[in-house]
């Protein structure tokens, strides 16, 4: 995969070599050679093509590092991340710029993004609280975090 730098010195050498291009047409001009003005133009048209495709690599070298990073962060992210009682909670603690959840397992797995669940009911057994949630995204429901109640 080239790198930004080589794309970037591939379109100053187009540039070079666009600007002789233009010398040697002005000059050939002069001369009045239908032979070097059509190779002139030839070469013109190989370079414009050129051009182009140097664009859509280097676009495509951008869109290609975007998917890395977004990759990258998500591995990250899950790293963060436990499954307990069918929710998505912190390794430890909270998460910094997503919280403390509980997550919605469903929209995490399929689409990599953390969707807070929202707390519907309670319903307490004993010494035991069990708590249901729903996310807002995709409507699912789930039963979790169950504790010990103080």
């Amino acid at each position: 995969m080239p790198d930004i730098l080589s794309i970037a010195s591939a379109m100053e050498s187009f540039k070079t070599i666009t600007e002789i291009v233009r010398g040697i047409k002005q000059a050939a001009k002069s001369l009045e050679d239908a032979q070097i003005n059509y190779q002139i133009a030839e070469l013109t048209n190989a370079l414009a093509d050129l051009k182009l495709a140097l664009a859509d690599v280097k676009e495509e070298n951008i869109t290609l590092r975007e998917e890395i990073n977004s990759l990258k962060k998500s591995r990250d992210l899950r790293s963060l991340l436990t499954i307990k009682d069918n929710v998505y909670l912190p390794v430890s603690g909270e998460i910094d710029d997503y919280g403390k959840g509980p997550w919605c397992t469903n929209c995490y797995d399929s689409n990599s993004i953390l969707v807070t669940l929202h707390h519907k009911s309670s319903i307490v057994v004993g010494d035991y609280m069990s708590n249901k949630f729903e996310c807002p995204k995709c409507k699912s429901s789930t039963s979790a975090q169950k504790n010990k109640r103080c």
